[in-house]
């Protein structure tokens, strides 16, 4: 998994939070759901698990395709979708996110 940082003219603004500011929220946020999503039991997961299938199949994305998995958080979803065959590529705004993503995916053999 791979870092990417926002690009600073979408973020700046006289009210806009400062770069690290924004990624200790992220990190806070991914602390917070990563309990949940550990055990890919979160409803909310599962929505959007069956939502991104639907629309790759909708839309006929071959197997074997690229994906890019923006805001994969602990990388769940690119894992899921490295395993149906595709291509993915996960980035995230947190840097514990992604840590965590790696450690979890390259532990078990990920194809992230």
């Amino acid at each position: 998994m791979h870092k990417i940082s926002a690009i600073p003219s979408i973020l700046s603004s006289r009210s806009a939070a400062s770069d690290s500011e924004i990624a200790r929220r992220w990190d806070a946020n991914s602390a917070a759901r990563s309990t949940e999503l550990l055990d890919n039991g979160d409803p909310s997961y599962r929505a959007l698990k069956n939502l991104v299938f639907e629309s790759l199949a909708d839309h006929e994305v071959p197997v074997g395709s690229k994906i890019l998995d923006v805001g994969s958080g602990l990388g769940y979803l690119a894992a899921e979708m490295a395993a149906s065959g595709y291509q993915v590529d996960g980035i995230d705004p947190s840097a514990e996110s992604v840590a965590k993503a790696t450690q979890l995916h390259d532990a078990s053999g990920g194809n992230v």
